[in-house]
């Protein structure tokens, strides 16, 4: 596995506290934000929800088969 540089460790976890608290990382709305935070923060979306349904998928196939067996 590849390692995890500071950086990405540091968007990472203020993605997950921003989220898990309701809230963004500076004072203000959505516009009062760094444009790459909120760049980032779409593309750590984006991923969790390609591996969410990628991860559905699966699941949906391996009922699939399980009903045929």
């Amino acid at each position: 596995m590849p390692a995890v540089t500071k950086d990405v460790n540091y968007i990472l976890s203020l993605f997950f506290k921003c989220e898990k608290y309701r809230t963004l990382p500076y004072p203000g709305g959505v516009l009062s934000q760094p444009a790459w935070i909120m760049n980032l923060f779409d593309t750590i979306e984006a991923v969790r929800n390609e591996v969410q349904s990628e991860s559905d998928a699966a699941a949906a196939a391996h009922a699939e088969l399980k009903n045929h067996v």
